[in-house]
């Protein structure tokens, strides 16, 4: 069995409903309601006080290696979430089929800069036919950052 590692940098984060019924401006930067502060080092999002919104990120998928599926062992999304800001779910996709949620979390602080047990969820387990996305429910009880910095899988063939 060969394992794969595949990664994006975090500066990749799309929110699934911008603007500023959701996001505020992050350090008062135009437009970074609707895109995030992109940077180098990833993207950070400004959520609104009361709201909740969810961001999806693209893995590279290695779909057949070697003539044979490959199998998502896990996937990981690091992040680093203030005070006011928590992850609530993390979705696994592969195409149009969600193959595991993992639901009632309430996961905040620094997560960004390691793997760890707080950013790092086990994968579908069975073959994967499309592409992995991973899909990330933040809410925000204050106007809070979430910052992004990387997001990958493991996969096996």
């Amino acid at each position: 069995m060969a394992l794969q590692a595949m990664w994006v940098p975090g500066y990749v984060a799309q929110v699934e409903i911008p603007g500023n019924t959701r996001l505020r401006l992050v350090n008062g930067i135009p437009w970074t309601d609707v895109t995030g502060l992109r940077v180098g080092w990833g993207t950070t999002f400004r959520g609104a006080a009361n709201q909740t919104n969810w961001f999806h990120f693209a893995i590279p998928t290695p779909v057949i290696t070697d003539g044979k599926r490959v199998t998502l062992d896990r996937v990981f999304v690091l992040y680093n979430a203030s005070p006011g800001a928590r992850v609530e779910a993390a979705h696994i996709w592969d195409g149009p089929n969600r193959i595991r949620n993992y639901d009632g979390l309430n996961l905040t602080g620094n997560h960004g800069a390691g793997i760890d047990a707080a950013n790092t969820w086990a994968g579908g387990g069975g073959p994967v036919f499309w592409g992995i996305g991973v899909s990330i429910l933040v809410r925000f009880t204050s106007e809070a950052n979430i910052h992004f910095t990387t997001a990958g899988g493991d996969f096996t063939s």
